[in-house]
């Protein structure tokens, strides 16, 4: 695991190549550390990356690349809610991209949420009697 215990060097890797390193790990950076059922907020690396290089656009669109690259079986409701509820715990004080992307990242998952609800209430209409 490239991740695991690497914290420190990866840091120091961000901040020796400011301009590459950030905008390359925020597409690969662990989104969560947990079952996504018991967390509230993103892993401490991505917040890291939020927090440090979040006035960087690649970094923020790198981020939400990252987010959304997932596989899963049967509704991602769940998921998407967990994302908006983790959005939600960010401090958008740190900077206006960083509270821009926030809101837009936001108004994106409720969406998506009520694109899959309404995807849940056809397939049970359709093949609940």
């Amino acid at each position: 695991p490239m991740f695991l215990g690497n914290e420190e060097r990866i840091k120091a890797m961000c901040q020796k190549y400011p301009d590459e390193a950030p905008v390359k790990l925020a597409g690969i950076v662990p989104v969560f550390t947990k079952n996504v059922d018991e967390v509230n907020s993103f892993a401490p690396l991505f917040l890291w990356l939020l927090e440090n290089f979040g006035d960087k656009k690649e970094v923020l669109q790198n981020l939400h690349a990252n987010m959304h690259s997932f596989s899963w079986t049967g509704s991602p409701i769940g998921l998407y809610a967990t994302m908006k509820r983790c959005l939600e715990n960010i401090n958008v004080a740190l900077s206006p991209l960083v509270s821009s992307w926030v809101e837009k990242c936001k108004k994106e998952l409720d969406q998506e949420i009520q694109a899959e609800r309404s995807q849940d209430d056809y397939m049970k209409l359709r093949y609940e009697e």
